[in-house]
């Protein structure tokens, strides 16, 4: 991918039409290295990942692509992770708490994948200036020479009734959650995913990252032929996808999976609770 100098600022076209630093924000996804993949079932939502370590002397319990944003919101997060992706995690985390502090109720996982949507091609010193932006659009940060779009793509999933019933505890803990998937108390479980570019959707079931084509296939197979799973068969199919698109089979420490289930909060599985789902995967195989 040659820019031919139309890549020097985010705010050029090409002849043809296209954005190159766009374009580049999605190969930085790919170059992470990682696939990642989301399916929402009937009463739960399920995001699987890679866990990669890079160095033997780090402590694997400090690197992590699953974040809590609020009690009932979880955020899976693929791509540059030492920079965007800490920056995404930031600002979501401001944008809960600011609605959650104007409204009086916990933000529901749509509007904060909309949010999201319009502020993702921010530049990074401005995630941590969140006053500096307002309500300008991902379209409105196209247009700015000194803005970039960043490096990651953000899949949310989220239960948001469980919470709603205690505000005085959802203040109190506010501050130190980060998620970003849920469950609607009309919907159910909801799955979104945010691109680089601003782009936001629902989905029934998604991935990103290296090889998020062929998990795609994957899960338009098996979506197809049950869109209605419970909770056992939601993360069984997350971790089938993730073994079947690298032809892996994964021990507990290699992998991550995070869950939200009707009348719980978000959570990430711990290594022994992995243990059990890929030693059933293994033997129904």
């Amino acid at each position: 991918m040659s820019g031919d100098g139309y890549d020097r600022h985010i705010t050029i076209f090409s002849p043809e039409g296209r954005l190159f630093q766009i374009e580049y924000a999605f190969k930085a996804v790919k170059e992470s290295n990682l696939t990642s993949v989301a399916v929402r079932g009937a009463t739960s939502c399920v995001v699987v990942t890679q866990k990669k370590v890079p160095d033997k002397l780090i402590d694997p319990d400090s690197v992590t692509n699953i974040f809590k944003i609020t009690p009932a919101i979880g955020a899976l997060l693929t791509g540059l992770y030492g920079t965007d992706a800490k920056a995404q995690v930031q600002r979501l985390r401001y944008e809960a708490h600011e609605f959650e502090n104007k409204f009086g109720y916990p933000v529901p996982v749509h509007v904060l994948a909309k949010r999201l949507a319009d502020i993702s091609q921010v530049r990074f010193f401005i995630t941590y200036l969140p006053s500096l932006v307002s309500s300008s659009s991902a379209q409105v940060y196209t247009q700015h020479a000194s803005m970039r779009a960043l490096g990651v793509v953000t899949i949310l999933i989220g239960y948001v009734d469980l919470f709603c019933s205690n505000r005085l505890y959802l203040k109190a803990i506010f501050h130190d959650l980060i998620l970003i998937f849920s469950i609607d108390e009309e919907k159910g479980p909801q799955l979104y995913k945010v691109d680089p570019a601003g782009n936001y959707r629902g989905y029934k079931a998604t991935s990103a990252g290296v090889k998020d084509q062929e998990a795609t296939n994957y899960l338009e197979k098996k979506i197809k032929a049950n869109d209605s799973l419970d909770h056992e068969g939601t993360v069984h199919c997350a971790i089938t996808c993730l073994q079947s698109v690298l032809s892996a089979d994964f021990r507990p420490s290699e992998i991550e999976v995070g869950v939200v289930v009707q009348g719980e909060r978000f959570r990430k599985l711990t290594e022994e609770e992995i243990d059990v789902y890929l030693t059933a995967i293994s033997e129904r195989d």
